[in-house]
């Protein structure tokens, strides 16, 4: 990062700093925006001399979380297949997942394979098989008027 990603890197050591410490969450608010917003494989790993990277093979169970529906196969869910992470209350709700940073009451009736995320700009409900297509809702949004909400 020092070398091939130096703003990141910046970023990275102030963030370091904070962990642990009552400002962790506002110093990542603050700072993780400001870091580069591209993948290592591209920002780092096509731009080092091959000879200097060290490959050790491992077997470690790796799942790229990408997607809402990703995280919900990851995460341990509930008994009726739920990841919860909201006030939420649901009747016939199963293999969902609801998010919400606040404590509005998510309720929730009769869904199946759902993702529900509630932030304090944005509502997103989709089929838990659709979420890969939220990196396309967000490329629209930046590309219309609503850009100010990403």
């Amino acid at each position: 990062y020092r070398d091939y990603l130096p703003k990141t890197h910046k970023q990275l050591m102030i963030i370091k700093e904070g962990i642990g410490t009552a400002h962790e969450k506002e110093t990542l608010d603050i700072h993780y925006p400001k870091c580069d917003k591209i993948s290592i494989d591209y920002g780092i790993m096509e731009k080092v001399d091959k000879k200097d990277v060290l490959i050790i093979p491992a077997v470690l169970g790796w799942s790229d979380v990408g997607t809402w529906e990703s995280i919900l196969e990851e995460l341990p869910r509930d008994e009726n297949g739920n990841l919860i992470r909201a006030n939420h209350h649901g009747v016939n709700t199963s293999n969902s997942l609801v998010f919400a940073d606040k404590d509005k009451l998510i309720a929730t009736v009769g869904l199946d394979n759902l993702v529900i995320v509630d932030t304090d700009d944005v509502l997103l409900v989709c089929k838990k098989s659709q979420s890969q297509h939220v990196k396309q809702l967000v490329q629209e949004l930046k590309e219309t008027k609503h850009k100010e909400l990403l």
